[in-house]
């Protein structure tokens, strides 16, 4: 698989991803998009660190003149935010986000008038061809560069578009996955009673995978809500653009049901909640839910690429992704794990004077539907197994739609299939029964890898 995704520029470190490759990565930027003055920030990887330095050569080597500033450790919202409201052309996130320690990536970035990802389709693959044309030979060099924290900032804007009021009758775990997200952990600890763990930044991510939508990676969390008697608790990926919620019994909280309580609280906020994305692998229940509060609701395919022009086109107040990814109008419609998390913070402590639990507030959106995702990992041609889906189904299923892969529709439920972007893998997303939903992903299985 290309590190060149559909996302951003991603794989193992130094296998497929090394100094060599940066280095090249940076000079093309620099050549394509004109930059005169690139943010670089990076998450806790070790191998981030070494990136840094092969950008900076890369760039330098180039033209000397491109200013480079180094933001240090942020989490990828600080990142956004960082570059939507400085000096900067350009920026790149250097962060394989929730991918396993031996993973290295880079996300970039442009800003005009707005942010804009460099995604595959959209400019990244004229960095991969320029590479491909001819790959430069970049001596490795120490560059004086700009360093600047700018954590201090953010937290401020954090408080300012929050308004988030102390209250320390509320507990939660968090678990930071010994990623950046550690960042946040004074502001957080200020707000409300805090149970801490994995709240030290860690390469090699000891405790667990950095991702949180792992069952493993929920265990250790789950474990000690239960044990604190805890009001809920959360877990950061990586690089904290996503949040998995879990109640106070330990159990993880669907994607939607959290994006329904966001909703709810802007609502009270007299906020303007014109509309809603979210990528088609969501409850159908979501329709219901928005349509009763008169708020437009529109469905794409998956990635942030993709959900982020439609919440453009119609200045979406939020959107989210299954994956657990909330991005918000407030934050230039870019994601915000943390933003999320102060929103359901604002919502439960008014609730929580009520004596609700947080499973009694998460049951109360009346979104009893929920679509759940399967990874089936391979090693064979991708495209080859959807096509064999298709084969199989389209002539079953009442409708097929193609948004993204396929999704097919049946009388009680559906399932999409689709290729990851970031993974050798498919991926299944079901909404049916509980006691259905694994017959359907063993047949889906039985069709495509036979």
């Amino acid at each position: 698989m290309s590190i060149f995704r559909t996302y951003d520029i991603r794989g193992k470190y130094p296998e497929e991803i090394n100094k060599d490759i940066v280095k090249n990565i940076a000079y093309y930027i620099a050549e394509l998009f004109s930059c005169k003055k690139i943010l670089l920030c990076r998450d806790v990887r070790n191998n981030s660190e070494e990136l840094k330095k092969s950008l900076i050569n890369g760039f330098k080597f180039f033209n000397k003149e491109v200013e480079v500033v180094d933001a240090g450790i942020t989490s990828t919202p600080m990142f956004y935010f960082i570059l939507q409201n400085n000096d900067f052309d350009f920026g790149i996130m250097i962060t394989a986000s929730h991918n396993p320690k031996e993973y290295a990536g880079l996300k970039l970035w442009k800003k005009e008038n707005i942010l804009m990802p460099i995604s595959y389709g959209y400019g990244e693959e004229l960095i991969q061809q320029s590479i491909k044309a001819e790959k430069k030979d970049i001596p490795e060099n120490d560059y004086e560069i700009i360093q600047k924290n700018y954590s201090q900032e953010y937290i401020n804007f954090l408080k300012e578009v929050s308004n988030i009021k102390k209250n320390k009758d509320i507990k939660l775990v968090i678990d930071y996955s010994n990623g950046s997200a550690v960042i946040y952990k004074e502001f957080l600890n200020s707000l409300i009673s805090v149970v801490n763990i994995n709240d030290k930044m860690d390469s090699d991510f000891p405790a667990h995978e950095p991702n949180p939508l792992l069952q493993e990676s929920q265990k250790q969390c789950s474990e000690k809500i239960m044990q604190e008697k805890a009001d809920f608790g959360i877990i950061f990926d990586g690089d904290s653009d996503r949040i998995v919620f879990l109640d106070e019994k330990g159990k993880r909280v669907n994607t939607e049901k959290i994006l329904a309580l966001v909703v709810e609280e802007m609502i009270k906020e007299n906020k303007e909640v014109n509309s809603v994305i979210t990528t088609i692998n969501m409850s159908s229940d979501l329709q219901k839910f928005f349509e009763k509060k008169n708020i437009d609701f529109y469905r794409t395919r998956f990635g942030y690429v993709f959900i982020r022009q439609k919440a453009l086109e119609k200045n979406s107040i939020v959107s989210a992704e299954k994956s657990t990814h909330f991005s918000y109008r407030e934050t230039g419609f870019a994601d915000s794990a943390i933003l999320t998390l102060l929103y359901i913070l604002k919502y439960y402590s008014a609730k929580k004077q009520e004596n609700k639990t947080f499973s009694e507030i998460v049951e109360s959106t009346e979104i009893t539907k929920t679509a759940a995702e399967y990874a089936i990992p391979t090693d064979k041609n991708v495209d080859e197994l959807l096509n064999a889906a298709f084969n199989y189904y389209s002539a079953k299923a009442l409708r097929t739609e193609e948004i993204d892969g396929y999704t097919f529709y049946f009388n009680d439920y559906w399932f999409n299939i689709r290729k990851s972007n970031t993974m050798p893998e498919i991926k299944v997303t079901i909404e049916s029964a509980d006691d259905k939903r694994q017959n359907i992903l063993d047949e889906v299985k039985s069709i495509i890898l036979t």
